[in-house]
């Protein structure tokens, strides 16, 4: 199985590599963003997905906004959420009961 993911993993890389120069190379997904996606936990992929949708949406309403906050906006909510995986963490350590069952 791992080889065959490999092997998926570079014949990826070769077309999206081929496809830059064509231009149609952005619509090739990126082997390593597939391979985060089964390397963690569900829960952060969907965060991402989320996060990702939000931003899109943002994009298409206010073009403007989006370029001058975008960066901003993304790093406080990334801060925010190891701050609340922190508290979390400490809460579940202390018996604290919490909504996030693990």
């Amino acid at each position: 199985t791992c080889y065959g993911f490999a092997a998926i993993a570079i014949i990826l890389s070769v077309v999206e590599r081929i496809g830059e120069k064509s231009g149609w190379g952005k619509f090739v997904p990126s082997p390593m963003t597939c391979g985060l996606g089964f390397m963690i936990p569900p829960a952060c992929t969907l965060t991402i997905l989320m996060g990702g949708l939000v931003s899109k949406l943002w994009e298409i309403q206010d073009c403007a906004a989006f370029e001058v906050k975008n960066q901003e906006v993304s790093s406080g909510l990334l801060a925010g959420a190891g701050v609340a995986a922190v508290l979390v963490a400490i809460m579940t350590l202390a018996g604290v009961p919490t909504l996030v069952s693990h």
